[in-house]
């Protein structure tokens, strides 16, 4: 079984944002969003959907995407927004896996 490092993802996450993040799961979302995010100038609040995140790569995968939104500071998609996201992942697996 995989043990998610919820506290090293969110450290990670606020080195990269430069925003205080808050990480929630909830089994009340609607079944056609994986995740979502809100944020202000300071905060950030990333929520994943418990019935799609279930697996370490998919709760990263998740968060990298809301992890974008924060940083670009916008709800906007497309090629840029998805390569950008890639990036975000990778960045975030190294430093999750640094032993």
């Amino acid at each position: 079984m995989t043990i998610i490092k919820w506290i090293k993802l969110k450290n990670i996450c606020e080195e990269m944002s430069g925003k205080t993040i808050h990480l929630h799961s909830s089994t009340d979302m609607p079944d056609d969003h994986i995740a979502g995010c809100e944020f202000t100038l300071q905060n950030a609040d990333i929520i994943l959907n418990m019935r799609h995140t279930k697996s370490e790569e998919m709760v990263i995968r998740s968060t990298a995407h809301e992890l974008n939104h924060i940083i670009k500071g916008t709800k906007e998609h497309g090629s840029e927004f998805d390569m950008e996201c890639i990036q975000i992942e990778e960045r975030i697996k190294k430093e999750y896996f640094k032993k």
